[in-house]
């Protein structure tokens, strides 16, 4: 503490030392404020005079268009005067003009007279604002540079165009509304015109004047602000350097009152910073020491000797007396092991705790850790470690008979695909020789074949049908033609049928009653199918009498010549057509009756197909399930190890905090020791006082 106080008086005697008095750096801050005050206020008065100029500049534009246009109105004037003129001479040539007349062209005359002088004045006005105005631009132009004059030599040579083009287009329309005029009603009312006309000039004639007049007043006055606003940024500027250099001359001992300012900032704020940490640590140490507690251990007779001279043992001590009895004991270890040992730790005061070696302490601190090292572990500890590592091997093996199982149940998967692909492989290559063979001999020749889509998984994408008529090349059976597709098929359903049932008779005589009926109720044969048969007799059948003619013309046939005669129904004919048709019926029942037996017989493959079908399915379900039992396991075997992390985390946590409480159980015996020193010491100096 009294180290502090010196500090801040060496820092007094500093600051008393020093060039500049706190009042006097009050007092150039408050210059320091009332000069950027001014400075910001001149310089928003300078940007106020540069709009100005600009507005100006953009004035003066104004001015050169409007006085561009008012020239052009003069040129039109003083023309439409000219052809007033002439068309007055003309009309006094034309006709008498009485003495009214002649007295009223007089005065006009001196009128227009007038009227010229005071247009030669307004002229003479313009020259000298045109020359003031040349004068300007030549300055705009000097500061422009060459872009600026080429610029400026386009926009004059466009205005000039627009001025001739202006002035012909206005000529061209008088000369023609002259004309017009002149042909309508020639020397009707044309006095009236004349005067119309010239009152027309007058008027225009006052409103050239009024016109120069106001752009007289606003150049002058646009030139009186351009005068004002020029002296007043003179002035303006002239002020700013002399605060520039009064700036200048305090800023010195500105920039040092800063640094010295930034200095003491920086200071406070290292000491607030370190305040704050402190306290951080008192709150963390203080709730920490609030939180411990003393144990009673066992530490045997090894070190009894030598520790139990010098420091003693502060959890021996006796409640009453505290740390200072069982300092006073320490010569006695048979009464200091009789009284009941305290189980609270001992707080320090303030000025015991200033007084504390730092260095001694973390010596005392790596002696402690080596005796804790030398020492043994907490038991707690190690039956929770076993614990956690019981039940990790008995999740260990769970896992390992799920995997087994998974195992087990992917080779019969693999086991039954397999089967299913030699079983599906042979029947597709006897197939496909067969489909080759029932198509060579429907075909009369050509080639067919069945060709698998991904031969690697004959599954996934299915069977290509591929035919080569004869005398064609390769097709798929989808760029077939309609005939060429019958063929095809039914190559296929007869190598099918040759895979599955041999065509026997039964067989045969199934499709030849299919093909029988079939024909009797609605099939039409080709017309040519007659000219293959040994017999053709009636004159028509139920459904087929009106493709089939009465007269059927003379055809050879292998078995005779038909006659070409009608033929009239026949009773024998009838007779037998009736006894084909109850045939007919006894063979459609024969064949239901097949259809039937042979669904009978298609029974057992379809139980089989359905068996495979529902065995592929159990054996998706049971991979989905050996893959969800892998997924849960591989979950347990993660959480297993999480368990295992967390496990060694929490005996390291406790291992570090068993180490933090012998730190502290070694640095409360430290100032216990300390402590009966200090009242070892208080007591002898009151003896001492005493004798």
């Amino acid at each position: 503490m009294k180290h502090s106080r010196d500090d801040r008086s060496g820092m007094s005697s500093k600051l008393a030392d020093g060039e500049l008095t706190p009042e006097q750096v009050a007092r150039l801050n408050n210059d320091r404020m009332a000069l950027e005050e001014e400075l910001k206020s001149h310089l928003h008065a300078i940007g106020q005079i540069t709009e100005l100029w600009e507005g100006q500049k953009e004035r003066f534009a104004e001015l050169d268009v409007s006085i561009d246009k008012l020239q052009m109105d003069l040129g039109i004037s003083n023309k439409r005067i000219q052809e007033a003129q002439k068309r007055i001479d003309g009309l006094s040539s034309q006709k008498g003009i009485d003495a009214a007349d002649a007295s009223r062209i007089k005065e006009l005359d001196k009128q227009l007279a007038s009227h010229n002088a005071e247009i030669e004045k307004f002229k003479q006005k313009t020259t000298a604002f045109e020359t003031e105005i040349e004068a300007l631009q030549e300055k705009i132009l000097e500061i422009g540079g060459l872009e600026l004059r080429t610029q400026r030599s386009k926009v004059t040579g466009i205005k000039e165009d627009m001025i001739d083009l202006s002035n012909g287009r206005t000529t061209n329309a008088e000369v023609a509304k002259l004309k017009a005029e002149k042909d309508i009603s020639k020397l009707e009312a044309s006095i009236e015109q004349n005067e119309g006309a010239l009152e027309t000039l007058d008027e225009e004639l006052s409103e050239v004047r009024d016109k120069i007049k106001t752009k007289d007043a606003a150049i002058a006055e646009v030139k009186a602000k351009v005068d004002e606003a020029q002296d007043e940024l003179e002035t303006k500027q002239d002020k700013r350097d002399e605060i520039k250099a009064n700036l200048d001359e305090n800023s010195e001992s500105v920039n040092a009152f800063r640094s010295l300012e930034m200095e003491m900032k920086q200071k406070i704020d290292d000491h607030e910073r370190s305040f704050t940490d402190n306290e951080k640590k008192l709150k963390h140490w203080v709730d920490k020491l609030g939180s411990l507690s003393l144990h009673k251990i066992d530490d045997g007779e090894e070190e009894d000797d030598a520790e139990g001279s010098e420091k003693g043992d502060a959890d021996t001590s006796k409640g009453e007396s505290s740390v200072k009895a069982g300092k006073r004991k320490t010569a006695d270890d048979d009464a200091s092991d009789a009284e009941k040992p305290s189980l609270e730790l001992q707080q320090f005061p303030e000025d015991e705790l200033r007084g504390i070696d730092k260095d001694a302490l973390k010596e005392e601190i790596v002696v402690f850790e080596e005796k804790v090292q030398k020492g043994g572990a907490n038991m707690s500890v190690l039956q929770e470690y076993r614990k956690r590592q019981t039940e990790f091997l008995a999740r260990a093996k769970d896992l390992e008979k799920t995997t087994s199982q998974r195992e087990s149940a992917k080779q019969k998967h693999d086991d039954l695909r397999k089967q299913r692909l030699k079983q599906f492989m042979a029947g597709f290559s006897t197939i496909s020789s067969k489909v080759k063979e029932m198509y060579q001999t429907i075909a009369l020749g050509g080639n067919a074949e069945l060709e698998l889509v991904d031969s690697l998984d004959p599954f996934s994408e299915g069977i290509i049908f591929s035919v080569m008529p004869p005398k064609k090349s390769w097709e798929n059976i989808s760029n077939l033609s309609g005939g060429e597709k019958t063929l095809s098929s039914l190559a296929l359903v007869f190598a099918l049928d040759e895979i599955d049932a041999a065509l026997d008779f039964r067989n045969v005589s199934i499709v030849a009653n299919i093909t029988a009926r079939r024909y009797l109720q609605d099939e039409q044969l080709h017309k040519e199918l007659p000219d293959f048969t040994d017999i053709l007799s009636g004159t028509g059948l139920p459904g087929v009498t009106d493709n089939i003619p009465t007269a059927v013309p003379s055809v050879t046939l292998p078995g005779g010549v038909l006659p070409t005669t009608g033929l009239p129904g026949v009773t024998d004919e009838e007779a037998k057509l009736e006894q084909i048709r109850e045939n007919l019926k006894d063979k459609t029942s024969d064949f239901s009756t097949a259809i039937e037996q042979k669904q009978k017989e298609m029974q057992p493959w379809m139980t089989k197909i359905a068996d495979k079908v529902a065995a592929r399915d159990v054996a998706q379900q049971e991979r989905d399930l050996l893959a969800d039992r892998e997924d849960e396991a591989k979950a347990e075997r993660d959480a297993a190890l999480r368990a295992k992390e967390e496990l060694l985390a929490e005996i390291e946590d406790k291992k570090q905090k068993s180490d933090g409480l012998i730190k502290d159980r070694g640095s409360f015996q430290r100032k216990a020791a300390d402590h009966d020193a200090d009242i070892r010491e208080m007591h002898a100096k009151e003896a001492q006082i005493r004798s």
